[in-house]
């Protein structure tokens, strides 16, 4: 950890400041006082629900949770439903 602190720039003693030690602090305050996240207002939004298609994965044996996922994920993006449309990796 002190190689990646010092990597980072980050002199001993300021590991927990909230803006680091590399960064204007006065630009780093402006620009959190604009983001999103700390604006007043509504944040949530609503749509129509989506109707979720039959699932046709199967497993004849146990697998991780991460590999189901994938499979669930596969089966749905091969349809052309609305659930099917909007999915997106990363």
């Amino acid at each position: 950890m002190a190689d990646c602190q010092r990597c980072m720039l980050v002199p001993d003693g300021q590991e927990w400041d909230p803006f680091g030690a590399s960064l204007d602090p006065a630009a780093l305050q402006c620009f959190l006082e604009e983001a999103a996240l700390f604006q007043a207002g509504r944040r949530r939004f609503s749509d129509a629900a989506l109707t979720v298609p039959e699932i046709g994965f199967t497993s004849d044996r146990e697998i991780s949770t991460q590999m189901a996922l994938r499979r669930i994920v596969d089966d749905l993006a091969k349809g052309d439903s609305d659930l099917a449309a909007g999915i997106v990796t990363a």
